[in-house]
């Protein structure tokens, strides 16, 4: 690709530095303009499209181009009570005959600009689409419709007669009888325009009264509000019953007759008023074919408005729904078919975010994170102070008591970013406490760090480096810190080339998190991790966001590496001090290893690292740089912790000499500690006999040496014993057969330790050396640790449980455990528990303080019935990780696997006050011709309440693809098991050519007046085995989408005009949808964001019953990107760079991002003009130029 000179033409009576880059694809064209030179890149064509623009966009263009037509899709009606000045009315329903007029008073010029709009902005995409593919290029979709226009103080002409005007039309709809019904319906027997027919609905503290209707023919069954940067997106959800079971085709006078009204007001000030400034949706639907009279789902509104810069954090949301009247004033007292919800809403952004630093830090490691959340917009962040080195318990007492400060009265919630260390006092934090949304860790230790052996020895590093250690971590740490439900736990790992990890933690450890969504890793060294873009740029859509809107929100980037590791062995540490201007030499023996890392960890000063090979090669940092095969790498800028290290490849077996060389040390020398790390088949394992010891008793002590699964024998291995106060013990092992081993020459070492008298924790570090198999000598490491009681009580080990029941119900309220213990010393004891279903899956974790007299005393554990109900699995239940501490805070006794209870149903226990009982599934056949209509579901249910509940669930194949949603209402009778029904259309079963069991997901029951009396079960049932020929047929289109080199593309969107299936790509490029009618359709594939490829679309003709292939190339386009500044060379932020060509038949646009640059992908080879549009409020004019490609 050729390089064009660097200009700059004057644009607006600004400056504009427009950079026009092509790929090398094709033949490149230039074509100076003034001192501006651009290239453009001939990739192929693209498919029909159109734009979407915001109302700011919208002004521009029409004070720039008188030409541009303005064309509203709304109805006749809608219309009449407002328009953007000059607008041109056709409706939705009359637009697709409109086009096809050629010439005539009709006829649309598709030369000329459109911009199209609607109410919000969403029947308008519809009409967008329509445009495009008729063959108008250049349309435009004015999103949030008339109300953004409204919002940004657009005119709008017509306005004064909207409402009388609709509501005498439509009190018409309402007041004819076709919905009276007599015995058929129960509950509309009464005239609508009786008094008492006007009901109220749950009601939002504060607020006033909500008023509804009747629920019988539709209801909201959803609100979601879901934020993306400034904007909230407003989503209700209608169910339509359809009691009188239209059919589409036939007159359905109980629905067509009349639009479904829904309004939503947000409000945002907090004020406890919704006023009409804050109304966020104004809509109407009557399109109830196409949702099948709500057997396809929902009718679902959706409008998207922008979030005041002074919205509160909590705030409600209602929304209001009526057929055939618009219920448009939030607090006016009517009878309407429908319902009213009032929902509470988080505003993002709002929640408090807590960062916690890690081992030998401070809040100033956070410094440029600090400055991001600033860059970012963030208020609401503050970097707490720990004891750098202290106990982590402790650090977890301050830790909660600076997030009650953070709190105050205001907050409920909080988000940690936790950095190494910081995580796991923040794990331990959250496990007794529930104001932690998110908890974010960055290169925590989840299971120890193996660097931390090295520095035990360094007495002001404690308590603290102790408990990094992988054995404390499991003897102590895991056996208190407890999974929280409520918080939603997110690692990010740094991972550098030729290491496990980011030098100090491993991946692996990273990840070792129950329930943790791992967001990837990024290479970066653990000390420099809080200051890592990247790593910022991964976690930030967490950072103030509640778990449930952010579920999908994530994006991956570029700095992600592979996170594939082989099991690390390590040598033996060597450890020493070196002083000023000395060399230290020592000899690290490696076997037959596919690579082996030598790292050397030091305080202070420069400490320089050479490698001398079993040859005699010499390999410092200039041989490792021309060498592929070698990796040298260097972080010795970090104040804290400073490594260097070299991996190899394919290292020789034998003896390496390390040769340290020191300056710029302190008079005292500096410490340092090297080893090896080895991706070998030799392997060492070192364990106990338990975890748990009293005084004196005998620990046996095992390593087993296995060369790919061959025992070692004939090693040295040798155990050092480290007590609670650090006194050191060596005993050897042995493979004889005579030290509490029972096999010789089997690779199994053993010995026993008898000195254990002193209670706590006691380490243990084992070194083996030897011969491998093929005859090489091996030096081998491996660690392992236990703790011995302090002796002045135990847990006796005798059990017994029972339900009680509290409230007389009938029902368990806890399953209490009484545990025997015997004290020595009277005085206050905390016994902590957890209890576990028949899979090992963790039910719920209690802990109880009790003040015990000296002998055999008792304490029971009352764990939670609700919590047992709610997990859905029977019992026996096992007691599991009990642990007793005295008033000290020691541990005086524990018991792994305590207990097995006696057998319990979980309905046996408490309920929640709608619950899923049971499930059974059936095909139905409606026609009697042999195949099943729908695949019926029978879900069990229990509920506290008597009243109207809906109910909802989504079929997914084994593969998690979804294949139909669907939902039902009916009444339900208090604390009675009653069958709420699912039918899943059989010929969307058939569609999905997915043969075996299927999987109800995400199984939701709700209340419809009392949304918290409700129950969700993400991983509800699974079904028996059908195959898909069992079912109705549908005509099934499927194909592959690539790239011009045959690339499966991933994430594309495929859908269909005249159809209501839609499908995104897998990751080999694949797509499925099924169409219910014969037919000629168009399928339509939209590249992912993001790339440089162009959509793409093919017309198919669909037989009911037959499979139709249809696969896609995507072509690469070219690319125009560039920067757009002031006459001060500042970039500038959101103004609009457009090209099209120079019949406006092709049309694309971006936006500059926040240092003015931008890029605009997939242009063919053409001739376009260029134009950049000023930021909206900006005091610029917008100019063009054109371009030759």
């Amino acid at each position: 690709m050729g390089r064009g000179r660097r200009g700059i033409f004057e644009i607006w009576t600004a400056i504009a530095i427009l950079t026009i880059l092509g790929s090398v694809l094709a033949g490149v064209v230039s074509a100076e303009i003034g001192n501006l030179q651009r290239t453009v890149t001939n990739a192929g064509t693209t498919a029909a499209t159109y734009a979407d623009i915001t109302a700011a966009e919208a002004k521009a263009m029409l004070q720039t181009d008188p030409n541009l037509v303005l064309l509203d899709v709304r109805t006749p009606t809608e219309f009449s009570s407002g328009h953007i000045r000059g607008a041109r009315c056709i409706p939705l329903s009359a637009l697709k005959a409109r086009v096809g007029v050629g010439v005539g008073e009709g006829a649309l010029d598709k030369s000329k600009g459109i911009v199209v709009y609607s109410e919000s902005g969403v029947e308008s995409e519809e009409a967008s689409r329509i445009l495009a593919e008729s063959g108008f290029r250049r349309v435009c979709n004015l999103q949030g419709g008339i109300e953004a226009w409204k919002r940004a103080e657009g005119e709008v002409s017509g306005s004064g007669e909207a409402k009388v005007a609709r509501h005498a039309e439509d009190r018409k709809c309402v007041a004819c009888s076709k919905r009276i019904r007599s015995s058929e319906n129960k509950i509309l027997t009464e005239s609508l325009t009786t008094e008492n027919k006007i009901t109220t609905s749950p009601t939002a503290p504060g607020y006033c009264p909500s008023y509804g209707g009747d629920v019988y023919f539709e209801y909201i069954s959803d609100v979601k509000c879901i934020q993306d940067e400034g904007n909230m997106t407003v989503i209700v959800e209608v169910i339509i019953t359809n009691p009188d079971d239209c059919v589409v085709g036939e007159p359905c006078p109980e629905y067509d007759d009349c639009f479904e009204f829904v309004n939503a007001w947000i409000d945002w000030n907090g004020d406890k008023n919704f006023s009409d400034d804050e109304r966020v949706m104004n809509k109407a639907d009557k399109n109830y074919a196409k949702i099948g009279y709500g057997a396809k789902g929902p009718m679902i509104f959706i409008s998207e408005v922008p979030i005041p810069p002074c919205s509160v954090e909590s705030t409600y949301i209602r929304a209001n729904l009526g057929w055939g009247y618009d219920p448009d004033k939030p607090c006016e007292q009517y009878w309407t078919w429908g319902n009213v919800v009032d929902r509470e809403i988080v505003v993002a952004g709002k929640i408090p975010l807590i960062l916690v630093h890690g081992f030998r830090s401070g809040p100033s490691t956070w410094s440029k994170f600090e400055g991001w959340l600033k860059e970012d917009g963030f208020e609401r962040y503050k970097s707490i102070s720990l004891k750098s080195c202290g106990d982590i318990y402790e650090n977890a007492a301050l830790l909660a008591s600076q997030i009650k400060s953070v709190k105050g009265d205001k907050y409920d919630k909080v988000n940690i970013v936790a950095h190494s260390m910081g995580g796991l006092v923040s794990r331990y934090y959250v496990t007794s406490h529930s104001d932690v949304e998110n908890l974010i860790m960055i290169g925590t230790p989840n299971d120890g760090s193996i660097w931390a052996y090295g520095f035990l020895w360094i007495p002001w590093w404690h308590p603290a480096i102790k408990q990094l250690t992988p054995d404390w971590i499991h003897k102590d740490y895991n056996k208190k810190v407890q999974y929280n439900p409520t918080v939603t736990y997110y690692a990010v790992a740094g991972k550098l080339f030729g290491l496990p990890g980011d030098g100090i933690v491993s991946v692996s450890s990273v990840k070792k998190c129950p329930n943790l969504s791992y967001l990837g890793s990024v290479n970066c060294v653990h000390t420099a991790e809080t200051r890592n873009r990247a790593i910022y740029e991964m976690i930030r859509p967490l950072l103030g966001y509640k778990a449930q809107e952010i579920q999908s929100s994530i994006k991956s980037t570029q700095h992600l590496l592979s996170d594939n590791l082989t099991d690390t062995q390590e040598t033996p540490l060597i450890v020493g001090i070196i002083n000023q201007n000395e060399t230290v030499a020592n000899t690290i023996t490696i076997d037959q290893a596919a690579n082996a890392t030598f790292i050397n960890y030091w305080l202070e000063g420069n400490v320089n690292m050479t490698l001398t090979t079993p040859e005699g090669k010499i390999i410092n940092p200039s041989v490792a740089a021309n060498d592929s095969s070698i990796n040298y790498t260097d972080f010795r800028v970090d104040p804290i912790l400073k490594y260097t290290y070299y991996m190899v490849e394919n290292p020789l077996s034998g003896d390496w000499i390390i040769t340290l060389n020191a300056t710029n040390v302190s008079i005292n020398g500096t410490n340092y500690v090297m080893q090896a790390l080895l991706q070998s088949n030799l392997t060492m394992a070192v364990s106990t006999n338990k975890d748990w010891y009293q005084p004196n008793e005998t620990i046996e002590i095992t390593a087993t040496i296995l060369d790919n699964s061959v025992p070692i024998t004939g090693a040295n291995v040798t155990a050092e014993i480290r007590n609670s106060e650090y006194a050191l013990n060596t005993i050897s092992l042995f493979d004889d057969g005579l030290h509490n081993d029972s096999q010789a020459n089997d690779g199994v070492y053993s010995n026993i330790y008898t000195n254990a008298s002193l209670g706590g924790y006691y380490d243990i570090s084992v070194t083996a050396d030897g011969v491998n198999l093929i005859g090489n000598n091996f030096s081998r490491r491996a660690v392992d640790a236990f703790i011995v009681s302090s002796g002045a009580s135990e847990l006796t080990n005798n059990y017994s449980d029972h339900g009680t029941d509290t409230d007389g119900d009938g029902l368990y309220n806890y399953l209490t455990l009484d545990t025997e213990i015997n004290v020595t010393t009277a005085g206050n004891f905390t016994l902590n528990g957890g209890l576990y279903d028949g899979e090992g899956d963790e039910i719920t974790w209690i802990s109880n303080l009790t003040y015990l007299h000296s002998g055999i005393q008792t304490i029971q554990l009352n764990f939670d019935g609700l919590t047992i109900g709610e997990h859905r699995k029977n019992g026996p239940y096992a007691v599991k990780n009990l642990f007793l501490f005295d008033e000290n805070g020691t541990q005086v006794g524990y018991k792994d696997d305590a207990y097995i209870t006696f057998v319990y149903n979980f309905t046996d226990f408490q309920r929640p006050p709608a619950a899923f009982i049971n499930y059974s599934d059936y095909g139905t056949d409606t026609d009697s011709d042999g195949l099943y209509d729908y695949l019926t579901v029978d879900v069990g249910v229990i509920v506290a309440n008597a009243g109207e509940y809906a109910i909802n669930a989504r079929l997914m194949d084994k593969n998690e693809n979804e294949i139909f949603w669907t939902a039902n209402a009916s009444y339900l009778y208090a604390n009675q098991q009653q069958t709420m029904q699912l039918n899943f259309d059989g010929r969307y079963v058939y569609g999905s050519l997915a043969n075996g069991s299927l999987y109800v997901r995400d199984l939701y029951v709700y209340n419809i007046a009392n949304l918290t009396q409700s129950d969700l079960i993400h991983n509800a049932y699974t079904t028996s085995a059908y195959n898909y020929t069992d079912f109705e047929k549908a005509g099934v289109v499927i194909g592959r989408v690539t790239d011009k080199n045959g690339t499966s593309v991933s994430n594309a969107f495929i859908s269909v005009t005249g159809g209501f299936d839609y499908d995104y790509t897998n990751e080999t490029g694949n797509y499925s949808l099924t169409i219910l009618e014969n037919g000629s359709y168009t399928v339509t594939v939209t590249a992912p964001y993001g790339t440089n490829l162009m959509n793409n679309f093919t017309t198919v003709n669909v037989i009911i019953g037959q499979i139709t292939i249809a696969n896609f190339v995507l072509q690469e386009g070219g690319i125009i990107s560039g920067r757009v500044t002031d006459v001060n060379g500042t970039g500038l932020q959101n103004a609009r760079v457009e090209a099209s060509d120079i019949t406006h038949t092709f049309w694309k646009h971006n936006l500059t991002n926040s240092t003015g640059y931008y890029s605009i992908n997939g242009l063919p080879n053409d001739t376009y003009i260029v134009t950049a549009y000023p930021p909206y409020g900006v005091n610029l004019v917008p100019n063009s130029t054109t371009v030759t490609v």
